[in-house]
């Protein structure tokens, strides 16, 4: 028996465009690894389980495309990018420069109630790391570094930032899934939140930089989980 890509349809009441409900159901179901590196996306497949018809469909194709997400092939239509060991290694080091940048700029601009949000979400991950609850702790691994991206207050970081994660979140388990990481990096979080408390851009990026490359070696430690 198949199993569904998507864990529900397409609201058609919602305020959502279609056309952006279909991409990040899309996106998830790749980035997640319901579908695989390699694998055709079948057109029919995906319209009949979305509920959607092919036009919000093969626009989310060519965003996902741009995303290099997806690669449309003439005549075999689109299938999913596959990325090696090394595309996932140049991908971290992009996000080694983007991370710095954003943590630099953010030194600069951030406010003291995105100061206090970024010391609740270290709060928060402190009891899920001695929950054991692993998928808690990677949300709010996660939004701690969306909230300092936000804090740069430079769009394109937070874009470019946001599809170089997607991708290497295809190829590697979250370093986060090590088990001596998790408390690794809480206390890397928190030299990197002091530092921004501080206004010191320069330490705010030699940490934001040190935090990617420590994350890296866990992730690779931990395998390849989507091929």
């Amino acid at each position: 028996m198949t199993l569904p890509l998507f864990p529900e349809a397409i609201r058609g009441d919602s305020y959502v465009p279609l056309r952006v409900q279909v991409y990040s159901a899309l996106r998830e179901a790749i980035v997640g690894g319901r579908l695989r590196p390699g694998e055709r996306i079948v057109e029919d497949r995906v319209c009949a389980e979305l509920g959607v018809s092919r036009s919000p469909l093969r626009e989310a194709l060519r965003r996902l495309e741009g995303e290099g997400l997806v690669t449309i092939l003439p005549r075999r239509g689109a299938v999913v990018t596959e990325l090696s060991e090394g595309d996932g290694m140049e991908l971290f080091a992009v996000r080694e420069a983007l991370e710095g940048l954003s943590a630099s700029l953010a030194a600069r601009r951030i406010t003291a109630e995105e100061l206090a949000e970024l010391e609740d979400v270290c709060l928060a991950m402190e009891k899920c790391i001695q929950a054991k609850d692993v998928a808690a702790v990677v949300q709010l691994n996660t939004q701690f570094h969306e909230l300092i991206s936000a804090a740069s207050r430079n769009r394109w970081t937070r874009e470019f930032l946001s599809s170089i994660k997607a991708q290497i979140r295809r190829a590697y388990r979250s370093s986060l899934e090590v088990s001596a990481r998790a408390p690794e990096s809480l206390a890397e979080h928190r030299l990197i939140l002091n530092a921004l408390r501080c206004a010191d851009p320069q330490q705010a990026e030699v940490l934001a930089r040190q935090h990617v490359r420590r994350a890296r070696d866990a992730a690779l430690s931990a395998g390849v989980t989507t091929s």
